[in-house]
């Protein structure tokens, strides 16, 4: 379940934690297309055993892109029920914004071997996405533009255009705090308890045009009165209109817990412990084109300001997931000899899901309770330094889903491996 020889390898990451002395450091970044980034720490004196550091963040950029729709006005109000208003197209893709921030105080306490650790970081993101260009024209965007005005750029081309328009596209605006309480106990030298805890939540909110579209419009009445799907939109010729655009506002949360115990002996390791873990997640909004019924690709103008046109759904669930994480498990390494280990674990889980997706019809759900016991096996043997050779068999599972628009049912596997990992020739070639 862990170490060295978990299935895929397994990663230990370790944050910084408050040095205890004052310290400052000041990293600038600078690039090309206005690439500018800094990061600054200030650490504090320990204080009656509190120490504190700040860290701040700030990425900037200009976009390596230009924005052949940039500065036009749009209304998204009415067809995503409020999540979005009216918002401007930007003059280029790709640009950073963004700003972080994070904070820990540690505080070791007058018990020997206690330490508590709280942590607290922000990152306000407004950065631009990439471009999203066609290479080749399909089948629909032939169609469409072949029938659009004089003068119309072709929104696509066999290589990456220095500009495009992209006049549905906007900055994202992502929203992400996080808080996290770590507590250590080190009674002895051989004994160790530790319980983390953490609480983030996330709000996201992108628009995009998906399929390259351009500066395209309606030219086609069938198009322009969302009559292809049974439309009745009373809609000006040469409205504007997207081939495929993703309108989304997203909010998450996120609780979990993790107790371990470990003992540290000459003949054997162990570790035990109790996992949480909880997530929901709503997302609303829509997908937007001529082909998505009632033909709601198509903008018309209101008082001079092209519009989203509202209807029934149109703030309606595009997603939402509300699962839980139970499980209790326990590992031990033996220490037969000086070379070899012999390792064995158990893990029960219990796992709800509750997942819908809206963006399909009819929707999508998948609700599941399981319940599961995993357990693993391994033998290891080092014989010399920097080289080890195991064989394992270990049982693991997916609880069920729904990826992309496509339901799936849980997932079982036993695997066994037997594999050779080594260090050579001073640490310039490693085998796995």
């Amino acid at each position: 379940l862990y170490g060295e020889s978990a299935t895929g390898g397994a990663i230990n990451m370790i944050t910084v934690e408050p040095k205890g002395v004052f310290a400052a450091k000041q990293n600038f970044t600078f690039g090309n297309y206005g690439e500018f980034k800094s990061k600054t720490r200030i650490d504090t004196p320990e204080w009656n055993g509190l120490s504190a550091e700040f860290t701040f963040m700030h990425e900037g950029g200009d976009g390596w892109e230009g924005n052949l729709s940039g500065g036009q006005t749009w209304n998204l109000g009415p067809g995503t029920g409020g999540h979005f208003g009216v918002m401007t197209t930007p003059s280029a893709f790709g640009y950073a914004d963004v700003d972080a921030f994070h904070f820990a105080v540690k505080w070791d306490t007058p018990i020997d071997g206690l330490k508590v650790i709280v942590r607290a970081d922000h990152t306000d993101d407004h950065s631009m996405q990439p471009a999203i260009q066609m290479l080749f024209p399909e089948t629909l965007g032939t169609t469409i533009y072949q029938v659009q005005p004089p003068g119309t750029v072709a929104p696509y081309g066999p290589h990456a255009l220095g500009a495009i328009a992209g006049p549905t596209d906007f900055p994202d605006n992502n929203q992400v705090w996080g808080e996290n309480i770590t507590i250590t106990y080190d009674p002895t030298d051989w004994l160790s308890f530790k319980d983390i805890s953490s609480i983030r939540w996330a709000h996201d909110q992108t628009a995009t045009e998906l399929g390259g579209g351009g500066n395209l419009v309606c030219a086609i009445p069938t198009f322009c009165s969302g009559a292809i799907f049974g439309g009745h939109l009373a809609n000006p010729a040469n409205s504007p209109i997207t081939l495929f655009s993703s309108i989304i506002d997203t909010a998450s949360r996120t609780e979990s817990n993790e107790f371990t115990a470990t003992a540290k002996t000459d003949l054997v390791d162990v570790i035990g412990g109790v996992y949480y873990f909880h997530e929901g997640v709503n997302g609303a909004g829509n997908n937007f084109g001529p082909f998505y019924p009632p033909g709601f690709g198509v903008f018309p103008i209101v008082n001079g300001i092209p519009t989203l046109p509202g209807y029934p759904g149109a703030n309606g669930t595009v997603g939402r997931n509300d699962n839980t994480d139970f499980a209790i498990y326990s590992q031990a390494t033996f220490h037969i000899t000086d070379q070899i280990d012999l390792q064995g674990g158990l893990r029960w889980s219990k796992d709800d899901r509750d997942d819908v997706v809206t963006t399909v019809f009819p929707p999508v759900t998948f609700v599941n309770t399981l319940y599961r016991v995993d357990w693993m096996a391994d033998l290891t043997w080092r014989p010399m330094d920097g080289v080890m050779a195991y064989a394992k068999i270990a049982t693991g599972f997916v609880p069920g889903g729904v990826y992309g628009s496509a339901p799936f049912g849980p997932e079982k596997l036993t695997e066994p491996e037997v594999g050779v990992k080594a260090d050579l020739f001073n640490k310039s070639l490693r085998t796995n």
